[in-house]
């Protein structure tokens, strides 16, 4: 992001088609002050389902850095703050199950 007011400035952006207008710009600061706490939702949300999901009879194996039992769990804990908002599940059962699962 770059932002200017000097003439030189905007007609540079202007020429790289990089102007937004006020709009765009106020719509990118409105989400840069809620970025903290939807980052920090996501990780709840996603060590929640990693928690439930591991308890459920069908799962052979869940993906989460959060799980203790994840190979990077412990570079997980000294690097991070939170372990992310992604997570991957095996379940075992047939095509047609996992479908409609």
């Amino acid at each position: 992001m770059i932002v200017g007011c000097s003439t030189y400035v905007v007609r540079k952006l202007v020429d790289f088609h990089c102007h937004h207008g006020e709009c765009p710009a106020s719509l990118l600061a409105r989400s840069l002050r809620t970025l903290v706490a939807r980052v920090r939702q996501q990780n709840a949300s996603a060590q929640s389902i990693a928690e439930t999901m591991e308890k459920h009879s069908q799962n052979h194996r869940v993906y989460y850095p959060g799980q203790p039992g994840f190979p990077g769990h412990d570079l997980a804990k000294r690097q991070m703050q939170g372990f992310g908002g992604m997570l991957s599940i095996e379940i075992e059962c047939g095509g047609n199950a996992a479908t409609s699962w």
